[in-house]
C-alpha cells in the first residue's frame, strides 16, 4: 500500500518574495512609478525596478509578457 501525504496548505500560493499573485502586479507597478518619480523615466532601467522590487529583471519581463 502506498500512502501519499502533503504538508501543503490550501491557502493561495505565494511567490518567491512572499507576495500573493494578485498583489504582485500592483506592487511591481508602484515600484516602477516611485523610481520614475525619483530618477525620471529615461534614467530608470528594468534592472533598477527589479532590484528595488527584490527580483531579477527576467521575472518582471515574464510576469508582464
Amino acid at each position: 500500500m502506498v500512502v501519499h501525504s502533503s504538508n501543503r496548505s490550501r491557502t493561495p500560493r505565494m511567490n518567491q518574495v512572499g507576495v500573493k499573485p494578485g498583489l504582485q502586479k500592483s506592487r511591481m507597478l508602484e515600484t516602477a512609478r516611485r523610481l520614475f518619480w525619483e530618477k525620471g523615466y529615461n534614467a530608470t532601467s528594468m534592472r533598477d525596478i527589479a532590484v528595488s522590487y527584490g527580483c531579477r529583471p527576467a521575472n518582471i519581463y515574464n510576469f508582464f509578457s
